[in-house]
């Protein structure tokens, strides 16, 4: 593996770690946090989060990555070092990630977003949303993990 090719893991590993963090403080504690609150309280809260998300260093963080992986995946497999299975399938699980966030989290938070929390629904809309957001959210959580591990698994081949 070439000095390029260790930094270039290096980085999307500690991409995919911080991505991992992100998602699971959600899985473990905001979302049951937010849940425990009135659901007007907590679709409000939900509704800032989401604003928020979408930002400079979190975007580079959860896509910034894309590019330098296919262009690993590329390199690696002609040469097909130790690292390669790794890399591919530590990639695949970054993606299977992002599609989760874009499939799914994505037009629920879009969908939310227009949620009135103040309206009669509130209460049931904010139920629909938690359950399937936060089961959803387990599992881009566990590929971006498992992503962090394989790729750290890669940067230990070689």
């Amino acid at each position: 593996m070439t000095q390029t090719e260790r930094t270039l893991i290096t980085i999307v590993t500690i991409c995919a770690g911080l991505s991992a963090g992100v998602f699971f403080a959600f899985s473990t504690f905001v979302m049951p946090a937010l849940n425990k609150l009135r659901a007007p309280e907590a679709i409000r809260a939900m509704q800032e989060i989401n604003r928020a998300a979408p930002n400079g260093p979190f975007m580079l963080v959860l896509f910034g990555p894309l590019i330098p992986l296919a262009w690993l995946v590329i390199a690696l497999i002609r040469r097909s070092s130790g690292a390669t299975a790794y890399v591919a399938v530590g990639t695949a699980c970054f993606v299977a990630g992002l599609l989760v966030l874009m499939a799914y989290h994505v037009p629920h938070n879009n969908a939310l977003d227009k949620i009135d929390s103040t309206g009669s629904g509130a209460g049931k809309s904010w139920r629909d949303y938690y359950g399937g957001w936060t089961a959803w959210n387990h599992v881009r959580t566990l590929a971006f993990t498992a992503a962090t591990a394989l790729f750290t698994l890669a940067l230990r081949t070689d």
